[in-house]
């Protein structure tokens, strides 16, 4: 199969776009395909974003044997592939007392699934000239990226495999799929290598003939036999996409159609003429996306298109009708409108279908969805609104989806996290399992969507009054306030410390170091809640630490050495001389609600426990739970703290 030779050589989605500042933002809002995480599973390679070398491999050779690459990487082969627009080019020579190795890396954009998913390694192979299965190279798997270095666990590799043995002998100028099951591959390294991580496709040099060859290969993918589930009979063939139009920008062709409503649709594959008779496939375009951009470099050029629909077997329907555009120079206005509707068709056709949510990317892990950036798409979507790409009926439908689903999904106290599961609202712990709340910043820019669009979508019909109550809704049940909790200081009288709530929530007791070392004697005070009047309860020469409250409020219990040794006292908390409690020793003393004095207490320099119920020193609840009081060292001092609303 031979492509046409272009100026550019456009991919999936046309990535070769040439070096100016306005192609480059093209290509980042052309719309991208969604829901294709399954299709990621699988594919390890289909395609180059670019013409020259693949970016996600690297390869070396030893003398005197030779391995084509450029700049380090594999060369692409743009005239004979499987899927366009390109395949890699395997180029060796292998001879005695040398060596050569050629990786092909899978690509780990963001938030691609960890492990893929399949029984086989499956791949297609083309050969110029026939190779004997005997001079095939070698093939190694590695869940590295490094090759065979296996550093850091789980780096491992497997014993090399010959393909000849799976292909047979290659006649001249045929593809032939490969399929090699991945239990023919053993563990050679010390670690177990598991095919699902596979990040690493080595080819190795075979037989060393002396024989310059040449391999192209395309279409590297991880999956199981067919079934007769994906087994498609002849009956039901694909349909050819219909509605084919184009349309005609300033450097590029948008070619769209209608979808291809089939089980078997795997991909479409796109063609062009340039002089409307030989048309050549350019790229392919995965299931869910309905348009591609074909970047011509220039204006003036007219193309005509049509469109295959093509299934997992690679077979192809007939081609559809053919459109025609040609490139044209855009003044500002056109240029600034093409610009705005790209912008809009990523938002709007790359939106999560289950709840219309912004993917935190494409292609990535289809269940992510991003609340910040879903502020930006409800931006997008009211241009769209107002520039009539879509109707406004159709933009009120697609934010009441986006307001049910944010009314239902996970909130920390009226905020959202920073990703969510599109299908059930729940958080995703992308960050970690302590760093998975209530994201501000994120819950910022939804807001600021959502509040511009209820105040562009306030129309006197019932549909839009009601997307109105509901962002009204979500916009008062933000609890901003709740995430501005700041401690406030209660103290200034030194080191402070042990902070324990009163019952009634009104007062808070704590004990004081009379000196600046934390080692001095420590006085008992009470503070009111709102910090405004501090009181002496137990002040003297000896050492009270550690106040605790009685369960009706009266008493006030603490360790003290008053009397020659650690016993617990307890004295009244409107004041008065402190009551000894204990006789044989006592510290940390607490009343529970059984109204028993638990204590500690030391014997034979041993500490023991006595029926205690003993809490950190530093912290106290309040009767609610709702506020705690603890103490926070300042320099050579120590203050008490409140933090208020901490549930």
């Amino acid at each position: 199969m031979k492509s046409w030779k272009f100026p550019t050589s456009p991919r999936k989605f046309s990535a070769w776009i040439g070096r100016t500042l306005l192609a480059t933002l093209i290509l980042l809002a052309v719309p991208v395909s969604y829901g294709n995480t399954e299709y990621y599973r699988h594919s390890f390679f289909d395609n180059s974003l670019t013409n020259d070398s693949y970016f996600y491999s690297s390869g070396n050779a030893s003398g005197p044997s030779l391995l084509e690459l450029k700049n380090g990487k594999l060369p692409i082969e743009n005239n004979v592939f499987l899927t366009p627009p390109n395949a890699l080019r395997l180029e060796w020579q292998s001879q005695p007392g040398g060596s050569w190795e050629a990786e092909v890396h899978i690509n780990n954009f963001r938030n691609r699934l960890p492990e893929l998913s399949g029984s086989n390694l499956y791949l297609w192979c083309y050969a110029p000239r026939a190779i004997s299965a005997a001079d095939l190279p070698q093939v190694v798997l590695s869940n590295t990226r490094e090759g065979l270095q296996v550093a850091e666990f789980p780096g491992s590799f497997t014993e090399p495999v010959s393909l000849g043995k799976f292909t047979g002998d290659l006649l001249a100028g045929r593809w032939v799929q490969v399929r090699i099951p991945l239990s023919e591959f053993r563990t050679a390294s010390i670690y177990s290598f598991h095919p699902p991580q596979l990040q690493n496709i080595i080819f190795l040099q075979g037989r060393a003939d002396g024989v310059r060859r040449t391999l192209v290969v395309d279409e590297i993918r991880i999956d199981d036999d067919p079934t007769d589930a994906t087994k498609q009979p002849a009956s039901s063939q694909l349909q050819a996409p219909g509605n084919v139009r184009a349309i005609g920008y300033d450097r590029h062709v948008e070619v769209r159609w209608d979808a291809v409503e089939h089980p078997g649709l795997s991909r479409y594959v796109i063609y062009r003429s340039v002089d409307d008779k030989q048309f050549v496939p350019i790229g392919i375009q995965l299931p869910g996306t309905n348009r591609y951009s074909d970047f011509l470099g220039k204006s003036g050029i007219t193309a005509q298109y049509k469109v295959a629909a093509s299934d997992q077997g690679y077979r192809q329907s007939p081609l559809s009708g053919a459109a025609s555009a040609a490139t044209r120079e855009l003044n500002d206005d056109e240029l600034l409108t093409m610009l705005q509707e790209a912008c809009f068709r990523y938002y709007w056709e790359g939106a999560d279908p289950a709840s219309s949510m912004t993917r935190e990317n494409i292609p990535g892990d289809d269940r992510i969805v991003a609340t910040g950036a879903s502020g930006f798409g409800i931006m997008a979507l009211m241009v769209g609104v107002d520039r009539g790409f879509i109707s406004r009926e159709q933009g009120v439908e697609r934010m009441n989806k986006i307001v049910r689903f944010l009314a239902r999904a996970q909130r920390y106290h009226g905020v959202w996290s920073h990703y969510m599961n599109g299908g059930t609202g729940q958080t995703m712990p992308v960050f970690g399992m302590f760093d998975n709340g209530g994201d501000l910043v994120e819950t910022s820019f939804l807001m600021q969507g959502l509040l511009a669009a209820r105040q562009y979508f306030h129309g006197a019909n019932e549909a839009e009054q009601s997307l109105y109550r509901q962002i009204s809704q979500l916009w008062e049940t933000v609890e901003w306030d709740w995430y501005r909790a700041n401690p406030i200081q209660l103290t200034a009288v030194g080191t402070a410390g042990t902070p324990r709530w009163s019952p009634d929530g009104k007062t808070v007791a704590f004990d004081v170091g009379l000196g600046k070392e934390w080692q001095q004697p420590r006085a008992i005070f009470l503070v009111n809640a709102d910090g405004a009047t501090t009181r002496p309860l137990v002040q003297d020469t000896f050492n009270n630490p550690a106040p605790s409250w009685s369960r009706d409020r009266a008493w006030i219990y603490f360790p003290s050495d008053r009397s020659g040794s650690w016993q617990v006292w307890k004295v009244p908390a409107t004041g008065g001389t402190p009551v000894q409690v204990t006789k044989q020793g006592g510290f940390a003393a607490w009343e529970a609600p059984d109204h028993y004095v638990y204590y500690a207490k030391h014997r034979d320099a041993n500490p023991e426990l006595w029926r205690v119920q003993r809490t950190p020193f530093w912290l106290g609840a309040s009767a609610d739970g709702a506020s705690v009081v603890f103490d926070q060292p300042e320099n050579q001092e120590s203050h008490i703290m409140l933090l208020e609303n901490f549930r």
